[in-house]
């Protein structure tokens, strides 16, 4: 076990976490990326102005969020790809992140219940998929076969069809 806090020099935040391998990242709130390679931690880097809201493992290497920027990191953590929001005309938070490996883009959970569809090779807006539940952070994860789940404060989860992002199943988890 090790404390993070005892790697800082003013008490920091950590809001997520992947898996890089065998090697684990966590996101803080200064913008930075914690590398821990078992349990000795790595130098850090500095992905985001703002806190790192989201860390994704994805084939070729990691996707990271803040706020109002996507990164596109290699697995060496080496910045390929950066995504303003307010560029690619995202007016809400990111709430949430993932890559659909079907279609080759990334899929934007805001917070104006709205899951936005981005080039990986560029970062530029293809389309808003969906909009869909009560305005409030929006949870998204992405299956191998390109479908997608999303959930919100409104309480439903609701499986997407990955070719006409229509609702399939729909489930009231309250």
């Amino acid at each position: 076990e090790l404390a993070l806090d005892s790697l800082e020099t003013q008490t920091q935040y950590y809001s997520c976490i992947c898996w890089n391998g065998d090697n684990i990242l966590v996101g803080s709130s200064s913008g930075h990326i914690l590398p821990f390679s078992g349990n000795e931690p790595g130098e850090r880097i500095k992905a985001h102005q703002t806190a790192v809201t989201n860390l994704l493992t994805a084939k070729d290497g990691i996707l990271s969020s803040s706020n109002d920027n996507i990164k596109v990191f290699n697995t060496s953590m080496r910045c390929m790809l950066s995504i303003s929001t307010h560029d690619v005309g995202i007016k809400h938070s990111i709430t949430s992140i993932d890559i659909d490996w079907v279609n080759g883009v990334i899929l934007v959970g805001t917070s104006g219940n709205e899951i936005r569809q981005l080039s990986s090779d560029d970062g530029s807006n293809l389309k808003v998929l969906v909009s869909s539940h009560a305005q409030s952070p929006m949870g998204l994860s992405v299956s191998s076969n390109g479908s997608f789940a999303t959930t919100g404060d409104d309480g439903i989860l609701r499986i997407w069809n990955a070719y006409d992002h229509q609702v399939s199943l729909s489930y009231d988890l309250n």
